[in-house]
C-alpha cells in the first residue's frame, strides 16, 4: 500500500545579507537551535548509537490460488494468537499488509475470500522486521474434489490438513511413508487415521502410500474436527531415527502446514544461561522476549539483564517457576498460544517448540 513518507520540517528562512540593508541578528537560543539542526541533517546519529526497537512491525505479502498461483483480489485476513487480535483486508492484486504486528510473535493467519474459496489457516512468525509471506486459498472446488477422491463428504465445519514435508532449505522430501504421520491431541490421541498422499497430478490419490518430490511431498488429513493438534512425523527406520512436530489449528475449510524434517540435533544442557539466550532479542539471536521485557519497556519483567541476575528475578515471583508442574509456569503459560490470548503475543504455538521444551527442562530441574 502506498505510504506517505515522513518529511523533516524545514529550516527556518534566513533573510540573505544582500536582500535587506541589515539583516537582523539571531539571538543566541536561535542560533544554537539552528546550529544543532544543521548538525543533526549532516552528521546524524553516531554509528555506535543504539537504535531503538518500533513498538510494531507489518506482516506484508500476496494472497493466491493454492493450485494455479494465481492472485485472489480483496480476501480478508485475521490473527489468532495476538492481543488484541488483528485484521486487514487484501488488495486487487492480491497484495496486503498486516500493521500493528507485535515484533518476536507467532500466531496463526486466516484468509477468507467467500463464496468462491474455502477459509485457510496456516502458522506465521514475526521477528524484529517486516516478514513476507505468501498466503494460500483453496477453491470450493478443488477443496470438494479431494473429499470425492477419496469417497467421502465433508462434514461441516471440519478441516482439510494439507502437509507439505520439506528439508531445511524448503524441498520437498520423496519417501515419507503415510504411516509416519500423525495428527495428534494434546493428551497424544492420534485423529483422523492416516493421511491421503497427493499424487503428480495435483490431487490426492489413494493408492500412493508415500510421498514424491514431484508432488510436492504433500498429505492430507481429511474431516478434522475443530481444535488445535499436533502434527508429528515419526521414522524410526531412519538413520538416524527422525522425529517432527508442527502445530495445527483446525478451524474449517482448510489448514495449510509446513513439516520441516531435520536430523536430531545435539541436546542443549538446561541452564540459565540457554534459557538468557531464548529471552535474547531476536536480531541476537533469541525469540525477542527483551524487546519489552527490558529497562523502560513495555514490560515490568526484566529478562536482558545477565544471566544470573534474569534467574533470581524470575524465581523471586510466585508462579514464575514452578518444578512441580513446569507447564503451569508463568514463565512458559504466559507466552504459550491459547484463545482468548493473555499475552500481547504468543512466542510458542504448542509445547513441542524446541526452545519451549527447553525452558520445560530447565524449570523441571528447578532452574539451576
Amino acid at each position: 500500500m502506498p505510504r506517505t513518507p515522513l518529511r523533516p520540517g524545514a529550516p527556518p528562512r534566513i533573510p540573505h545579507p544582500s536582500s535587506h540593508r541589515a539583516a537582523p541578528v539571531a539571538t543566541a537560543p536561535f542560533a544554537l537551535a539552528l546550529a544543532l539542526w544543521h548538525a543533526a541533517c549532516v552528521v546524524g546519529p553516531s554509528p555506535g548509537d543504539p537504535v531503538p526497537a518500533p513498538d510494531s512491525t507489518e506482516l506484508v505479502g500476496e494472497v493466491r490460488d493454492y493450485l494455479t498461483a494465481t492472485a485472489v483480489p480483496s480476501a480478508g485476513l485475521e490473527t489468532s494468537g495476538l492481543s488484541p487480535e488483528l485484521s486487514a483486508r487484501g488488495e486487487e492484486d492480491g497484495s496486503f499488509a498486516l500493521p500493528k504486528v507485535p515484533p518476536a510473535s507467532s500466531f496463526f493467519l486466516r484468509a477468507t475470500a467467500e463464496p468462491y474459496y474455502a477459509p485457510v489457516v496456516m502458522t506465521a512468525r514475526v521477528d524484529e522486521g517486516a516478514e513476507r509471506v505468501r498466503v494460500h486459498l483453496i477453491s470450493t472446488a478443488d477443496l470438494q474434489r479431494q473429499y470425492a477422491t477419496a469417497g467421502l463428504a465433508p462434514d461441516a465445519g471440519t478441516t482439510m490438513v494439507i502437509v507439505h514435508v520439506t528439508d531445511l532449505d524448503g524441498h520437498p522430501v520423496s519417501g515419507v511413508l503415510r504411516s509416519e504421520l500423525q495428527l495428534q491431541t494434546a493428551d497424544g490421541a492420534s485423529v483422523a487415521g492416516q493421511p491421503f498422499a497427493f499424487g503428480p497430478l495435483g490431487d490426492i490419490d489413494p493408492g500412493l502410500a508415500s510421498s514424491s518430490a514431484a508432488a510436492g511431498a504433500r498429505f492430507a488429513f481429511l474431516g478434522v474436527a475443530p481444535g488445535t493438534y499436533t502434527l508429528r512425523y515419526a521414522c524410526a527406520a531412519c538413520s538416524p531415527p527422525r522425529d517432527a512436530t508442527a502445530p495445527v489449528l483446525a478451524s474449517g475449510g482448510a489448514s495449510l502446514v509446513k513439516l520441516a524434517t531435520t536430523l536430531p540435533a545435539d541436546p542443549i544442557e538446561p541452564s540459565a544461561d540457554a534459557a538468557f539466550a531464548i529471552f535474547a532479542r531476536g536480531d541476537a539471536g533469541g525469540r525477542g522476549c527483551a524487546r519489552c521485557h527490558t529497562a523502560g519497556g513495555a514490560a515490568s519483567l526484566i529478562l536482558d539483564d545477565d544471566a544470573a541476575a534474569v534467574r533470581d528475578r524470575l524465581l523471586a515471583i510466585a508462579g514464575m517457576i514452578v518444578p512441580a508442574s513446569p507447564d503451569s509456569s508463568s514463565l512458559l503459560s504466559k507466552p504459550r498460544y491459547e484463545t482468548p490470548a493473555n499475552h500481547p503475543n504468543a512466542t510458542f504455538l504448542d509445547g513441542n517448540d524446541e526452545d519451549y521444551r527447553l525452558l520445560r527442562a530447565w524449570i523441571a530441574r528447578g532452574a539451576p
